[in-house]
């Protein structure tokens, strides 16, 4: 009789991702204190973007008007080391409690948007649930957002409508390249590039 432990032997641990944050706030918010902040709990990070961070007009819905104010825009960053996705809903209830540093009078001034970043596919964290979203830990739910197939970003029926746009998947294009070097230069992710499921560039 097959043991539980034997059919576990030739199960493979996660792959480690690449971390991102996108941030939401007003034009006139002072973003420094906040990225030394991120620095501080993530590790390490780079502003994505050619104008470090390229900032985005957040105008495909007035969503969070009522509670930070109009004129939004967001921004990325990456985390520099690769991450273990069995991490990830840490990194999410993370992002939340930083958000309630920056309230004002009970509102927020800033939204953080925690996503990992496969070769084949980007995923975000929600704390809300929907029928596409997986429970994770602690209240945090997993949304695969973007494939990554034939060489370009796909989106699908949830997908939010920005994360749709030339614009993020020129910048995702990017991390993703980011990502593929350092996988190159580990060794121990060899079998990860050599996995059928994912694509060349």
């Amino acid at each position: 009789m097959t043991s539980a432990h034997s059919l576990l032997e030739g199960v493979a641990s996660f792959s480690f991702g690449k971390l991102f944050v996108g941030v939401l706030c007003p034009q006139a918010f002072d973003i420094a204190p906040l990225v030394a902040d991120l620095r501080q709990i993530y590790g390490d990070l780079t502003l994505l973007g050619a104008d470090e961070p390229t900032f985005f007009s957040f105008d495909h819905t007035d969503y969070y008007t009522a509670e930070m104010g109009p004129g939004l825009r967001r921004f990325f960053v990456a985390i520099d080391d690769l991450y273990d996705p069995e991490k990830l809903a840490e990194a999410k209830q993370k992002s939340c409690l930083l958000e309630s540093k920056y309230m004002v009078n009970g509102s927020r001034k800033i939204n953080l948007d925690p996503g990992l970043l496969f070769l084949h596919n980007l995923i975000l964290l929600s704390t809300k649930n929907f029928a596409h979203r997986i429970p994770l830990f602690g209240g945090i739910y997993g949304e695969v957002t973007l494939l990554y197939h034939n060489k370009k970003w796909e989106s699908l029926p949830w997908t939010f409508p920005d994360y749709k746009g030339d614009a993020y998947q020129a910048l995702f294009t990017s991390l993703r390249r980011t990502y593929h070097a350092q996988l190159n230069n580990n060794p121990a992710c060899s079998d990860l590039l050599s996995s059928p499921t994912i694509n060349s560039f």
